[in-house]
């Protein structure tokens, strides 16, 4: 039985692949999106219990995304994954609703962990 489900979105396909193996290795169901707009349309199947989400995204932005997501899906929890941790943008994630803010390169550690504790508070819609 796998542990749950994620969302990996990002606009770099490199990234979403890497993404998707490590937490498919921890034994988790993985998909990806490459833009909000399909990362948004992907919930209605993909149903995930926790969504990695990057901030600097074509199209409608990381955190346009994160504010649809928080108020469509306020039980699946978001983690930013951005590559340009600036306190204000970290901030914003934060104010928007982020589960957690994190910036790339992160350790295969770091993310078991926060997975670990996003699933325990994850319901998915």
């Amino acid at each position: 039985m796998s542990p749950g489900r994620v969302l990996v979105v990002d606009d770099q396909p490199h990234v979403t692949g890497i993404l998707r193996e490590m937490l498919q290795h921890f034994g988790y169901e993985a998909s990806s999106a490459v833009s909000a707009e399909e990362a948004i349309a992907a919930m209605l199947h993909v149903r995930p219990h926790v969504v990695f989400l990057d901030l600097q995204l074509p199209g409608i932005s990381g955190l346009e995304a994160l504010a649809y997501f928080r108020e469509h899906y306020p039980a699946v929890p978001v983690i930013v994954v951005t590559g340009n941790l600036e306190q204000e943008m970290a901030r914003q994630a934060r104010d928007h609703g982020a589960f957690e803010v994190i910036g790339k390169p992160f350790s295969l550690t770091v993310l078991k962990n926060l997975l670990a504790r996003a699933m325990k508070v994850a319901s998915p819609q």
